[in-house]
């Protein structure tokens, strides 16, 4: 029965993670900073369109840089 749960996990962890860690760290952090405004009379609602505003430029910049990266490598000539 381990061998299922830790199959479970790794599909979850990969699916949750993907190719780019850095989005759900940004997700999580989003969510507790909504979570920790949400004790204080700043309105909270505006955190999370702005997470998805700087995150997913910044992570599309990053996977446009490796897909770049990678069809370099594969048009040098000797290679």
């Amino acid at each position: 029965m381990t061998g299922r749960n830790s199959a479970f996990v790794g599909f979850c962890c990969d699916f949750v993670v993907g190719d780019d860690w850095s989005i759900p760290v940004a997700v999580i952090a989003a969510l507790a900073l909504t979570s920790g405004l949400s004790a204080t009379t700043v309105p909270q609602w505006c955190v999370l369109p702005a997470a998805v505003l700087v995150v997913l430029p910044l992570s599309l910049l990053r996977a446009a840089r490796r897909t770049d990266a990678a069809n370099a490598v594969k048009q040098k000539p000797g290679l």
